[in-house]
């Protein structure tokens, strides 16, 4: 953001009249200097066009001017023009309109007269003559220090302390230089609620830019904790400067019940210099108004402020919302915005923005992205536990940069939930020392474990936490004070009912009273139980954060004897010819050709807006997975034991052997293909399901219901060979996963083997190029070279490589070569990282 003691650029309009040009040409010099500084920009009427309305355009530009120049003589006031304006200036200057009318008097003449009770300093100094000055210079000269005074007035009070500007900048995230709000800033997903007409509220359409947050005269954004309301007020507060835009900041937490008039001038001072007054008289002042509260001051408080001021935006926690002013009548001309999770296209923005503040000694190059953003997901997506907000995703990528430590005892990931969760509680006022986080540590763990039975024993019931309080203690010493600060609340992280506020923080818990009594028989037995459901997803979720807490590599080996022992009876897909008979014509059907004309970028978002539309599909089927049904029930043991072992394969691969690594890697990838082929393994199955179908729908044709189901079998494999390459796309165990592909050497696997090492890939390589080129030798099946080449494209369509490679692989494949370095396509690269040699980059 440039320096706003720069940004200000006064208006200054002149009015004089013709006969008196010489003067305005002598003051015009006389300004040069505040003008190249730029501080200054002057206008006067021979800049009109031929053409254009000269009273219209007068007017304007006295509107907009903030300092309004006359030269009085005797000819200005023989003028009707001039004296025209003089008494426009007169009838626009008014408290919402704060202007400086200044005389500048030429020569001797009845200027008195014109002012009479019209008490305006006029220049030069002593309301001399320009003309009765011994040296024109020196008259010229005092004018000059008249004018800049003026400016620099206008000036501060625009500008704001550099203290206070630092505390609007700053950001809980740190990087090897100082990160900014500016620099991190990435616009959230709001949607906007219009303000309530006959009772109802209409969803509109989603507000993408900061600007359009300006149009509304009020405006409520509410959202989840940590979700970045604060940020997006000091976001605007930050842009309203730099535009020079009159704004304060208030906190409603510290509004105080009387005298307002006070507290905002007190605000100010603190927050600008300048005169209160005359930034008070202002027009089109934004009041920005943080954590609106039940608290009596708020309400009234901001009622007051809409008497006076010309745009209000407040931000309220959604949990304060929904109690108190869901139904508030005092806000319905509010306009109503909410808060919603980073889309996949703002997240991978967001993951951009702060990997180019690093400073990590390696290409920002498409396929870091996509690691990173894999990792972030297994968290936020994948869980379902962490909302996709800013906070949560800089958290992440600051405990991989900054803050893992060597020694800690749990996963990676665990850390990052750790970090969260301390920094919450330090928020909370609980202190930074150690016994007062254990203590703080040691009741959540057995909250969440007495939780965990409430729900399984009494799931009806609400939890009684004031009896939970008094059992605990009776065995552990935990004062009022520190239960309070748990409980607060902005920062506390449980309510007032006693749960946890973020399914994060309650399995978290759960996960390590777990791994810290997993030598108890009744705790053996709830982990047996939970492996054996895993398609569960509180049991999924209870193990996956045990495994953040503990080394027991007994839970692992019953995870893995689940999988094994799991559709059993399905054969493990090999996709060789005879088994991909069952796709019949759908291959050949497929496009041979899909590289895209359109720029990389342009590409990743239609891929991360079908995320976004997968996600939702999820969220609307939650659930659905605790089936009765015991087929289903294998398809989703299966489906999270890969991810738990996913998780682990992530973050202990470091702690296990070789051969226990390749042990997990395999039962993922033979999990997966038994999912293949659990459902119209073969080619008879498909036939006689589509005569089935037919039977009970005649109506409809044979050869297209098998079509469809023939669809659905393609579908439903390449889902789950991806799925399996999702799991084990570690960058770390390429060499295991290449081992074991050549020692199974069945079609099936040298697909995960290629799609892994392709994901894997910051960009493609000589390496790419040549085990591609090695499988299309080794198959002629249609199969297999539709799927290498269509995969392999989509990788092109999404990510840069250097020219010369991806021309190889066009032609290895058959294809047209389609470039992605067009200009106009932006490009965050490094060397080697596919940018033409000479081409300058900026911000991808």
């Amino acid at each position: 953001m440039p320096d706003p003691t720069h940004s200000f650029t006064a208006d200054l309009f002149y009015s004089y009249c013709h006969k008196d040009a010489q003067y305005r040409d002598s003051m015009e010099k006389a300004l040069a200097l505040l003008k190249s500084d730029g501080l200054l920009k002057d206008w006067h009427d021979q800049n009109i066009l031929p053409g254009q309305s000269i009273s219209q355009e007068i007017k304007q530009k006295m509107d907009r001017a903030s300092i309004l120049v006359f030269l009085f003589s005797h000819e200005f006031f023989a003028s009707e023009e001039c004296m025209r304006e003089w008494t426009y200036a007169k009838e626009i200057a008014s408290p919402d309109h704060p202007v400086f009318r200044i005389p500048v008097i030429l020569k001797p003449c009845p200027w008195e007269e014109v002012l009479r009770d019209d008490d305006v300093k006029a220049l030069p100094t002593d309301a001399i003559p320009i003309e009765s000055f011994s040296s024109a210079d020196a008259a010229w000269t005092d004018v000059y220090s008249g004018i800049k005074a003026v400016v620099t007035h206008l000036r501060e009070t625009f500008t704001p302390k550099p203290d206070w500007l630092r505390d609007m900048e700053h950001t809980e995230f740190l990087s090897q230089q100082r990160i900014k709000l500016q620099d991190i800033f990435v616009f959230p997903n709001l949607s906007h609620y219009p303000p309530q007409t006959n009772g109802n509220r209409v969803l509109e359409d989603t507000v993408t830019e900061p600007d359009n947050l300006l149009t509304s005269q009020y405006s409520l954004i509410r959202g989840d904790e940590a979700s970045g309301k604060t940020a997006i007020i000091r976001y605007l507060f930050l842009q309203l400067v730099d535009k020079s835009q009159p704004a304060l900041f208030v906190d409603l937490r510290y509004v105080p019940s009387a005298n307002w008039d006070n507290f905002l001038r007190t605000t100010y001072q603190q927050q600008f210099t300048g005169d209160y007054n005359t930034w008070q008289a202002l027009p089109e002042k934004t009041i920005l108004l943080d954590n609106l509260s039940p608290a009596r001051p708020c309400m009234d408080f901001i009622l007051w402020l809409k008497s006076s001021f010309g745009r209000l935006i407040v931000t309220v926690a959604s949990d304060i919302y929904n109690s108190f002013f869901k139904d508030e009548f005092r806000l319905a001309d509010f306009s109503e915005l909410r808060i919603r999770p980073l889309t996949q296209r703002q997240q991978e923005t967001l993951i951009r923005q702060r990997l180019e503040l690093a400073e990590l000694g390696e290409p920002i190059t498409d396929g870091l992205i996509d690691r990173v953003e894999n990792r972030i997901n297994s968290i936020i997506i994948s869980h379902k536990v962490v909302p996709r907000y800013p906070f949560f995703v800089l958290s992440i990528l600051q405990s991989y940069e900054a803050f893992m430590p060597s020694n800690m005892s749990m996963t990676s990931y665990g850390y990052c939930y750790h970090a969260l969760i301390v920094a919450t509680l330090i928020k909370a006022g609980i202190s930074k020392d150690d016994t007062h986080l254990d203590t703080c540590f040691n009741f959540a763990n057995h909250l969440a474990f007495a939780i965990h039975r409430h729900t399984a024993d009494s799931p009806d019931t609400p939890f009684d936490i004031d009896r939970f309080v008094k059992e605990y203690r009776t065995d552990y010493i935990i004062g009022n004070s520190v239960l309070n600060r748990l409980k607060d609340n902005n920062y506390g992280i449980i309510t007032s009912e006693g749960l946890f506020r973020a399914p994060f923080i309650y399995y978290f818990f759960l996960g390590r009273f777990f791994a810290r009594n997993a030598g108890k028989e009744e705790i053996r037995d709830l982990i047996d139980h939970m492996c054996e459901a895993s398609y569960l997803r509180a049991n999924y979720l209870s193990l996956l954060f045990t495994l953040h807490h503990t080394d027991d590599k007994r839970i692992i080996e019953n995870i893995l004897l689940h999988t094994i022992c799991t559709l059993e009876k399905s054969p493990i897909a090999t996709l060789d010819e005879a088994e991909t008979k069952r796709f019949g014509s759908i291959i050949t059907s497929l496009p041979e050709n899909i590289l895209s004309n359109d720029p990389v970028e342009k590409e990743r978002g239609k891929i991360r807006d079908t995320k976004d539309e997968g996600e939702q599909r999820e969220a609307d089927e939650e659930g659905q997975e605790e089936g009765d049904e015991e087929i289903v029930n294998d398809w989703y043991r299966i489906l999270k034991n890969n991810e738990i072992m996913g998780q682990i394969l992530r973050n202990k691969h470091g702690s296990l052997q070789k051969k226990d690594i390749s042990e997990i890697i395999e039962t993922i990838a033979d999990g997966g293909l038994r999912l293949v082929n659990s459902v119209l393994k073969d080619d008879k199955e498909i036939a006689e399901l589509a005569r089935y179908i037919k039977s009970k729908y005649p109506d409809y044709d044979l050869a297209k219901i098998k079509k469809e189901i023939q669809f659905f079998a393609f579908v439903w494999t390449m889902v789950n060979i991806e799925k399996i390459v999702e799991a084990i796309n570690v960058p770390d165990l390429r060499e295991v996963v290449k081992e074991m592909v050549q020692r199974r050497r069945t079609p099936a696997y040298d697909l995960i083997g290629y799609f892994s090492q392709l994901d894997g890939a910051p960009e493609l390589t000589a390496n790419e190029r040549d085990e591609l080129d090695s499988l299309l030798k080794k198959y002629h099946q249609v199969f297999l070279k539709r799927v290498l080449s269509i995969r392999t494209q989509h990788y092109m369509n999404t990510h840069r490589s250097k020219r010369e490679i991806e021309q190889a692989v066009c032609a290895r494949l058959g294809v047209r070569y389609v470039s992605r370095y067009r200009a106009g396509i932006p490009s965050k690269t490094s060397k080697g990282s596919g940018e033409e040699k000479g081409n300058k980059t900026r911000k991808g």
